[in-house]
C-alpha cells in the first residue's frame, strides 16, 4: 500500500511547483534548529521521545475516540513547545542529542498531524478505528485528508473525494464461507 500511495501522492504534486520560500522563513528555520545548542539546560530529548511513545499508542493507536484525541492533542501542543526547549551538548561534531533533538520534534509534529486528521474523520475506515463511531460512512467519508502548512505556520485541512480506479463501495464480495462466518 505505500507503493500506491506514493504513486498518488507523486501525481498529484507534480504540476504544483515548489512553493516561494523567503529569506526570513531560512532564517526562522536556522535559528530554530541551532536554538538547541545555546541552551545549558532544558528539556530532554529522549524522555519527550519516551513520553510521546505512551501518549500515541494510549490515545492516538489502534483504537482511537474523540476525547482520547482532544486530550492527546492538548498534550502534544504542549510537547511541541517543550521540545523548542531541549538543550544538547555544545559541539555540532557527530551530535547524537541533536539528532534525537530534531527527530523527536518533527515526530511530535507527526503525531499532532496524526491526531488532527483522526479527529476530523468522524468514522471507522481501514486501520483508523474510532469506538465512538465505529461505523464506515461512505457517503461523508470517502475521502482523504491532506493537510498543508501554510506560510504562516497553520495547517490547512483540505478533505477530498478518493478518485476511485479499482473498486467501488459495494463491489466487493465475500467469499460464501466468509460470509456465513
Amino acid at each position: 500500500f505505500g507503493a500506491r500511495a506514493g504513486d498518488v501522492i507523486a501525481e498529484s504534486l507534480k504540476d504544483r511547483g515548489f512553493p516561494d520560500v523567503d529569506a526570513e522563513t531560512v532564517t526562522r528555520i536556522e535559528r530554530d534548529t541551532l536554538a538547541f545548542f545555546s541552551r545549558e539546560r532544558g528539556e530532554d530529548a529522549y524522555a519527550l521521545r519516551e513520553r510521546l511513545g505512551e501518549l500515541t499508542w494510549n490515545q492516538v493507536g489502534l483504537v482511537r475516540d474523540g476525547a482520547g484525541l482532544t486530550a492527546a492533542l492538548v498534550e502534544l501542543n504542549e510537547m511541541y513547545a517543550r521540545s523548542n526547549e531541549i538543550s544538547v551538548n555544545p559541539s555540532r561534531a557527530l551530535n547524537l542529542e541533536w539528532h534525537a533533538a530534531l527527530d523527536v520534534r518533527n515526530l511530535i509534529e507527526v503525531a499532532r498531524l496524526i491526531a488532527r486528521a483522526s479527529h476530523l474523520r468522524d468514522e471507522s475506515r481501514g486501520s483508523h478505528y474510532r469506538s465512538d463511531f465505529p461505523a464506515r460512512d461512505d457517503t461523508r467519508w470517502l475521502k482523504s485528508i491532506p493537510l498543508t502548512r501554510q506560510t504562516d505556520g497553520s495547517v490547512l485541512e483540505e478533505p477530498r473525494d478518493v478518485a476511485l480506479t479499482r473498486l467501488r463501495p459495494g463491489e466487493i464480495r465475500q467469499p460464501a464461507a466468509v460470509a456465513a462466518g
